[in-house]
């Protein structure tokens, strides 16, 4: 497993940041791709990879503009790695940021957060 994945933003897809060695995570911008199935393919790998060797902080910083339905289910198979590894007593933390006029990203966050079992913390900016 490569230490760090790092796709650039474009004006479909977000940027994605995911660090090993630091726990640190980034998913941000607009996530509108054509195939999201095939866009998270790789995000979906490395982070499958980094179940098995974690460091012992995680955190993932999502702060998304807007996101398709198929980003959504994308969205949501993230959220659910995070929480095997919060399962195994890993130190786990979702941050999932919205703009204070963004009701819709609000709320979507706030429906992930009631799905699953793990430190979820909404953050206006």
């Amino acid at each position: 497993m490569e230490k760090i994945l790092f796709i650039e933003e474009t004006e479909e897809t977000p940027l994605i940041k995911l660090d090993s060695e630091s726990g640190l995570m980034e998913i941000s911008g607009r996530s509108l791709p054509e195939n999201a199935s095939s866009f998270f393919e790789p995000v979906h790998k490395w982070l499958s990879d980094y179940l098995s060797n974690p460091a012992i902080n995680t955190t993932m910083h999502l702060k998304l503009e807007y996101f398709n339905s198929s980003s959504a289910k994308q969205i949501m198979q993230i959220i659910l790695l995070f929480e095997q590894l919060h399962l195994k007593s890993n130190n786990v933390k979702i941050l999932w940021f919205y703009s204070q006029t963004d009701e819709l990203i609000e709320s979507r966050g706030r429906e992930l957060k009631n799905l699953v079992n793990i430190p979820f913390e909404l953050t206006q900016f």
